[in-house]
């Protein structure tokens, strides 16, 4: 987390405000291209690797992971190919005409990093989060340091170029790595548990993994990267800036959410559940705790924007974005429907129920021309609630599809009324004469730290999590430090 704040706090300061949103815009093609380029090939390593690893089946697997990757490589190589040809056209729709160039350089970035979270995907999969944070962590230093030295050396700017350059260079590495990694453990893994059958069941891995990839690419069409790319054309240039930059903090704080940052060991959790005979129990409890944690997690990251927002937005974006505090606090708001949606979407992936996801995505692109209306009266803000209402209509879509089947997702609600209570004294006690508003990192400091005192201290009086949820999150931490 460190690592993806210092670089994002140079880059904004480090770019122009207009390269600044080539930069935003780019990073939201390379998202958009993850995944319409996978094909399935990201759910079907979610899904089987765990399965087969499970099995023990190590040939099976070893061959399962060759195919994914092999596959991998091609549908990105190709996705880029199409791209190629199309950068005049490209740079136009994204609002950057001149720079055609730099998009086509930055099509390697896209093929390179592409790959390299394909394989995190791939390791999270089998709970080798060592291999995929290692990959993420060298990524990002190389990112840091390299921009780091070009910030000092050049004169507190960097060219565009150069960005996409030292862009390429950390992907470039996180693949290699990647790969070593990868060819370790599947030599290994077949060495030492070879399993009785090599067969890949292919037809089934497809009959899943389509409609949910397609379901998936139907979620992009509405997702935050597609809303940025329209963002730059129906936003002001610092305005559309600020949003970038709120996107980009938020995308960073979701990494580590409970849900997102544990999701290699909280995905097999689900798939686990489903083989108890007691699964339509079993996983509405583990839905209701995983939501409940990610509550619990941004509940105090919400009180800090509330109150040191501006402060907070001014100090890192060196005055550059004034408008970012409101989107922050905007953003936090939508990580919470993000939360939701993903935990329902691991629920119907247990079930390996992938038509009711569909359908609920299809429903979800209703957000997107009703975000693009409101930005016209409330400008970005408009885009905001029209992401958030995406994500709660495909939750509640596939949440009634399941009731439908036996299995009731619910909500704690009297849990998430004492996090609200311990959120509220945490702003009560910042927000005092003297406190509130504070400049400077050492009184932003002092603010965060009053507030996460504040918050843990009433928390642990109201303990929001049951005796039974403790216990079960310190199974998944390892250790017994989870009290509230």
């Amino acid at each position: 987390m460190l690592l993806g704040f210092g670089l994002l706090l140079v880059l904004v300061r480090a770019l122009s405000v207009e390269h600044y949103g080539f930069y935003v815009a780019t990073l939201a093609l390379l998202e958009i291209m993850q995944q319409t380029t996978s094909f399935g090939l990201l759910v079907a390593a979610q899904r089987y690797l765990p399965e087969l690893l499970a099995q023990q089946e190590g040939r099976r697997l070893a061959r399962l992971l060759v195919w994914l990757s092999l596959a991998r490589a091609i549908t990105l190589l190709a996705g880029v190919g199409v791209l190629y040809f199309l950068t005049e056209p490209l740079a136009r729709l994204m609002g950057f005409d001149g720079y055609a160039g730099l998009i086509r350089l930055y099509l390697l970035v896209i093929f390179f990093e592409g790959f390299a979270r394909f394989l995190d995907v791939v390791f999270d999969s089998m709970l080798m989060q060592g291999a995929s944070q290692t990959s993420l962590i060298l990524r990002s230093a190389m990112r840091l340091g390299l921009v780091l030295l070009a910030f000092v050396s050049l004169g507190h700017e960097i060219p565009l170029e150069q960005w996409v350059l030292i862009d390429l260079s950390a992907a470039v590495l996180g693949c290699g790595f990647g790969l070593f990694s990868l060819v370790r453990f599947a030599r290994r893994v077949r060495q030492d548990h070879p399993g009785t059958d090599a067969s890949l069941e292919i037809d089934r891995y497809k009959a899943y993994s389509l409609p949910i990839y397609v379901a998936a690419t139907l979620y992009t069409a509405s997702g935050v990267n597609t809303v940025k790319i329209i963002a730059v054309r129906v936003l002001q240039t610092a305005e559309f800036g600020a949003f970038g930059f709120a996107a980009a903090f938020s995308a960073m704080l979701q990494r580590y959410l409970p849900l997102f940052l544990l999701i290699g060991m909280i995905r097999p959790l689900f798939v686990a559940a489903r083989q108890r005979p007691d699964f339509r129990v079993r996983l509405p409890i583990l839905a209701k705790l995983i939501f409940k944690l990610n509550v619990f997690a941004l509940a105090p990251a919400t009180a800090f924007l509330y109150v040191c927002g501006e402060p907070l937005a001014d100090l890192i974006t060196g005055g550059k974005f004034p408008q970012a505090a409101g989107f922050l606090l905007a953003f936090l708001a939508l990580l919470l429907a993000q939360a939701l949606r993903a935990i329902v979407s691991m629920t119907a992936q247990a079930l390996e129920e992938a038509r009711a996801p569909l359908f609920g995505t299809l429903l979800g692109l209703c957000g997107l021309p009703i975000g693009v209306a409101l930005s016209m009266p409330f400008g970005a803000y408009g885009l905001v609630i029209g992401l958030a209402l995406s994500e709660l209509l495909f939750c509640g879509w596939v949440a009634a599809s399941l009731m439908r089947e036996g299995l009731s997702l619910k909500m704690d609600w009297a849990g998430l009324a004492k996090i609200l209570f311990a959120t509220l004294m945490a702003m009560a006690a910042a927000s005092l004469p003297g406190i509130g508003q504070p400049r400077g990192v050492l009184a932003l400091l002092s603010c965060a730290g009053l507030i996460a005192a504040t918050y843990l201290v009433v928390a642990y009086a109201l303990k929001p999590f049951a005796l039974a949820e403790r216990e079960m999150i310190n199974k998944i931490l390892k250790r017994k430090i989870f009290v509230w």
